[in-house]
């Protein structure tokens, strides 16, 4: 689904970020469908922002 919009997918996030050779990938925007549940087991693989949080290098 996330083709059909032009955005990437967490697995293309993570691939591309690895490739640039990324010292951290802080996910901030997900489908809308992807429930908090969802997040927080995403957020076990990868770190995933969240309102409010203040990001620093």
């Amino acid at each position: 689904m996330a083709d059909a919009y032009g955005h990437s997918t967490v697995a293309d996030a993570v691939a591309f970020a690895a490739r640039c050779g990324a010292r951290r990938l802080v996910l901030t925007h997900h489908a809308p469908a992807r429930t908090d549940d969802a997040l927080d087991v995403l957020a076990k693989e990868v770190e995933v922002a969240r309102q409010g949080d203040v990001l620093t290098p």
